[in-house]
């Protein structure tokens, strides 16, 4: 392999001069397990370049180095130990069976990537990769933010966290207690350091090189030259009556807009604050730095790890538009448990768990927790008990301390009596979603939210028995006709004695299986099919809270039937469907003579 490379860069008219070199000729601490040099002619510039390979390649692309970082100047995708960062990794197709093939497409890619640099052409990428260079400027102190991103100046606390060995920045001290406890899972507070200015930029802003950082007029002219007037005002009124000590810590937060549409957050940290060489005085009180420069003091980069909503939510594929809506959800059995980390998932932070059941051993290969939150530890006198844990309580404990941000709320009763004792206002909530798998309770709530004069969006979902397949119906939305009460009635409006009509099973059929007696009926599905009816039931949910479904559906998956027929059962008409027709029907269910939604109401 090492002899075809060398071989090839021989013959090649783009370098001049090759040789092979040993690895740690290269200023690197990547792998590398034979390298090349030759000097590379960039737009009449001659420069050393270092062509590295690892034992892997051409499973891996070869690496490529600039002898010296800033032989071209600063520039982009250019690394402090020299590297050309001149194409991703991810989506990459390699052909392993042409390793020259390999070196050539490559080569041309790092060369067009310094040409780009040299004349400009890629300036852009410079901003949208502001805290890519800026935290690999030398001193560069770690934090972790809570901050949420505003277009407005703020100030914001900050603390120190022992454990992380961090410092951690939150809009508020209690903000910061509530997060960092459930991050690190720790019972002492954080150490407080005190207040930090937060200030947002208008415009992107080129990043220091690596070995330049920023003088003190550096920092008070891009910060000052680059805020808005109301930001002025503001940092302006903190400044006149903000004083510093010499053995103050002074921070400074900025948020710096990007091309791309995103936005950097930076931080930069002042300390050791003494006096000018020709300043006789004998003062140790200054003024703040982006007041005026009274003083000489340390500056020290900070690399922000963003822990903040804006920044996690949209890269786990939730919408931040979701946060603020608030879902209650009826039923966190298997099906239910899985739609309430799926909801969070999808960026819904405000829950309500209602569910009456316990947790035991059998529900554990279907539900979403596991044997961990099968018990509760209680400390009585001298001994410890053991009582079982809530299903509320357990899934309430399994997403908070999964998802920062997110508040559960729990009520372990019926929800029957809940609406009894009216513990529940549905019109506090922007969805309600219907998990029981109990079709009379689930029938009595859907005549109960259709009495009421304000309610939210209403989805009732469930499962059908060995996996066949599973359904989300959605209803009380836009005045429009369709619940679930139409899918037990003919279409003469007549009831079908009390045979679901979206059933992908004949009717007047039994699936419950008996283990040890009456107490141990339930029926079989598996995990798969709970976690399909979820998704179905979850996809529905988010449609509906941001505006994209404005009638009424009924949705259905279908499963595997072979289990379900080997057990002597029969296939309804409606299984028989394609998955196409079934969603081109989706509103075909519906009754006008419906007395709980129709015309009839």
């Amino acid at each position: 392999m090492k002899n075809k490379v060398h071989e090839y860069l021989k013959k090649s008219d783009i370098l001049a001069e090759v040789k092979e070199i040993q690895a740690e000729h290269i200023n690197t601490k990547r792998k590398i397990d034979f390298a090349f040099e030759g000097t590379l002619d960039i737009v009449n510039n001659k420069v050393p370049l270092q062509i590295a390979f690892d034992k892997f390649f051409p499973l891996c692309k070869p690496l490529f180095f600039l002898k010296k970082w800033d032989a071209l100047g600063f520039i982009p995708h250019i690394e402090d130990d020299g590297f050309i960062c001149y194409i991703h990794d991810e989506g990459l197709v390699l052909n392993q069976d042409d390793p020259v093939g390999v070196l050539d497409f490559c080569l041309t890619k790092a060369i067009k990537t310094l040409v780009d640099g040299v004349t400009g052409k890629n300036i852009e990428d410079f901003y949208n990769e502001f805290e890519a260079y800026w935290v690999r400027l030398e001193q560069s102190i770690l934090a972790v933010s809570f901050i949420e991103i505003t277009s407005y100046y703020k100030e914001i606390s900050v603390v120190y966290n022992p454990k992380m060995g961090k410092l951690i920045l939150g809009d508020s001290y209690r903000e910061i207690l509530n997060l960092a406890k459930r991050i690190c899972g720790e019972d002492n507070s954080p150490k407080s350091i005190g207040k930090a200015i937060y200030i947002p930029l208008r415009t992107h802003i080129l990043p220091p090189a690596f070995n330049k950082f920023w003088t003190p007029q550096d920092l008070r002219r891009t910060i000052l030259d680059n805020i808005s007037s109301s930001t002025r005002r503001m940092l302006k009124a903190y400044l006149n009556y903000k004083k510093v000590k010499r053995d103050s810590l002074e921070f400074i937060i900025l948020s710096i807009p990007l091309p791309n549409g995103n936005t950097a957050i930076i931080g930069i940290q002042l300390s050791h604050f003494h006096n000018l060489p020709n300043d006789k005085s004998k003062s140790n009180i200054y003024p703040h730095p982006l007041n005026k420069i009274k003083a000489l003091f340390n500056m020290k980069p900070i690399t922000i790890q963003r822990f903040d909503k804006g920044y996690i939510l949209p890269r786990a594929g939730s919408n931040h538009t979701l946060s603020d809506k608030k879902v209650l959800l009826i039923g966190c059995g298997s099906v239910g448990s899985h739609i309430a980390l799926e909801l969070v998932r999808a960026g819904v932070m405000n829950l309500t768990l209602v569910d009456k059941d316990l947790l035991h051993i059998e529900n554990v290969y279907r539900h979403a927790l596991g044997v961990s939150s099968l018990f509760e530890a209680v400390k009585n006198k001298d001994k410890e008990e053991y009582y079982s844990l809530p299903k509320v309580i357990g899934l309430k404990r399994e997403i908070e301390s999964k998802f920062p941000y997110v508040l559960v709320m729990c009520h372990q009763d019926d929800i029957e009596e809940l609406i009894l004792d009216k513990m529940i206002e549905p019109s506090e909530y922007d969805l309600i979603v219907v998990a029981l798998g109990n079709p009379t309770i689930e029938l009595y709530l859907n005549s109960y939210f259709h009495s009421l004069l304000k309610c939210p969006p209403v989805i009732f979902t469930w499962l059908e028995a060995f996996g066949i397949g599973g359904h989300a119906l959605l209803t009380k939305i836009n005045n429009k006709v369709g619940c679930l009460n139409c899918l037990y009635l003919d279409s003469n409006g007549l009831n079908t004695d009390l045979f679901n009509r979206a059933s992908f099973a004949e009717a007047g059929q039994f699936f419950g299986k008996i283990i040890a007696g009456c107490g141990s009926v339930f029926t079989p599905y598996g995990s798969m099919d709970a976690i399909s009816t979820a998704i179905l039931a979850t996809r529905l949910a988010t449609d509906t809270l941001l505006g994209r479904e404005m009638d009424c559906p009924l949705l259905s998956w279908k499963g595997d039937s072979r289990i379900f027929l080997e057990q002597g059962y029969t296939l309804s008409e409606r299984y028989k469907l394609s998955n196409g027709k079934l969603y081109n029907l989706r509103y075909a269910y519906k009754e006008d003579k419906c007395t709980v939604c129709g015309n009839q109401r």
